[in-house]
């Protein structure tokens, strides 16, 4: 870990570069009634050109190997929704280094998302990533292929490669609920030294010169752990911070189990995190957690849930406007369980559907309620046609995004409480 000293000259480095560089910036727009905030996130850029900008609490695009899940960029067209960055896991494009490297326009550019802005997470928030495959010398992710160890040098040759617009910073956020003090301690430890390491190699680096750097506030579950991670962030030069390490590993029940352990942890970290820089919040996260979560502070997520409820067949059922819509839900009366033993979905599978030619949702203007019922996907589902995962994701992420706005204008009127679940 750097001493004070070569913390003030990382620093020093740091803001000499800002001033010849383009990089992201971030401020707050309106202060909610608790810790949420509406923001804007802006200078984000694609090798010399500029991204417009991006209003916070802002869901991001989730990609497998290069491509939104299930959809093609042709088809993706049809989601009718602005650009957004999209989130780029590292375990599904660790393939694609030397390819992309080779290519040397950016991992955008390679997969045909050009109109995107790139940021890259450590690890897949859908994908679980097993334990105890970190040590001081690197860390591990898991590909199709199986386990690829990365160190310092090869993550940020790979971050130079892709090219991204913000990155999260190499760190071990190996911490399952039961881990020992000792585990939390390497945690904490190595996270800071790779931190440090990367920032190194960023600030010398041309091809990153417009980049972002998002270092990682890891810890687990506890709260003095993360405290001392939290802190000993702060004094780095980054641009945002990612609340890592709370090691959901894709279940829906582990998570309905820890979120609540959690969001203490998660206000309190977020009290110790600037003001002025976007903090993340990954995971397979269904609406009720992610409102609670933007009530702490939290800026940005990703699109992992829509992707998670189209893969086992279900519908998104969130709230897509404000009032009495007609077939939309309404915010003060919060959401009913739909049919399924999932909250905020209906599962087309169920025989109910089958002779329903309704839309999933009376009034969206998703391409998928616009086009075809609910009786339709139950056939392609059941029958086991791809198209079937097209048109669900088309809607969910609509969905999902759409609830997103309505958060985001909630915030702008100061009326976020009325949204309840």
């Amino acid at each position: 870990m750097f001493t004070f000293g070569s913390l003030l000259i990382l620093r020093r480095k740091y803001l000499r570069k800002q001033l010849l560089a383009r990089t992201m910036k971030f401020s707050v727009l309106q202060q909610g009634p608790d810790e949420s905030r509406l923001g804007n996130l802006s200078e984000l850029w694609k090798d010399s050109e500029k991204i417009g900008d991006f209003q916070t609490p802002l869901c991001l695009l989730y990609s497998r190997a290069g491509s939104i899940p299930h959809l093609t960029n042709e088809v993706l067209q049809y989601l009718n929704k602005p650009i957004i960055p999209v989130v780029f896991p590292l375990p599904s494009i660790v393939g694609l280094i030397e390819p992309a490297k080779k290519y040397g326009h950016g991992i955008g550019k390679f997969v045909g998302l050009e109109e995107y802005p790139v940021y890259i997470s450590v690890q897949d928030p859908v994908e679980p990533a097993p334990s105890g495959y970190n040590d001081k010398s690197g860390i591990s992710v898991w590909s199709t292929g199986g386990r690829v160890r990365l160190n310092v040098d090869q993550f940020m040759a790979a971050v130079e490669s892709f090219r991204p617009a913000f990155y999260q910073v190499l760190c071990d956020s190996d911490t399952p609920q039961d881990s020992s003090r000792k585990r939390l301690t390497h945690s904490v430890e190595r996270s800071l030294v790779h931190l440090d390491k990367c920032l190194e190699k960023h600030l010398r680096s041309d091809k990153l010169k417009n980049t972002a750097v998002f270092g990682s506030v890891v810890g687990g579950f506890s709260p003095d752990a993360r405290k001392k991670s939290a802190m000993q962030t702060v004094l780095r030069p980054v641009d945002g911070f990612v609340i890592d390490g709370f090691h959901w590993n894709n279940s829906d029940l582990g998570l309905l189990n820890t979120f609540e352990q959690m969001l203490p942890i998660l206000k309190e970290t977020v009290t110790l995190l600037p003001s002025d820089k976007p903090r993340v919040l990954h995971g397979v996260l269904p609406p009720d957690m992610i409102l609670e979560a933007i009530k702490c502070g939290i800026d940005l997520f990703d699109a992992s849930y829509a992707f998670a409820v189209t893969e086992r067949g279900g519908a998104l059922m969130v709230p897509v406007s404000i009032g009495n819509s007609p077939g939309n839900i309404l915010i003060k009366d919060g959401l009913k369980p739909l049919n399924s033993h999932f909250k905020y979905e209906i599962d087309l599978k169920n025989e109910i559907y089958r002779e329903d030619f309704s839309p999933i949702l009376e009034g969206c203007a998703c391409y998928t309620c616009r086009q075809f019922s609910k009786a339709y996907i139950h056939h392609l589902l059941n029958t086991s046609e791809m198209l079937a995962f097209v048109l669900l994701m088309l809607h969910n992420l609509h969905n999902f995004l759409s609830f997103f706005s309505i958060i985001r204008e909630l915030i702008s009127k100061g009326e976020l409480d009325k949204l309840q679940f």
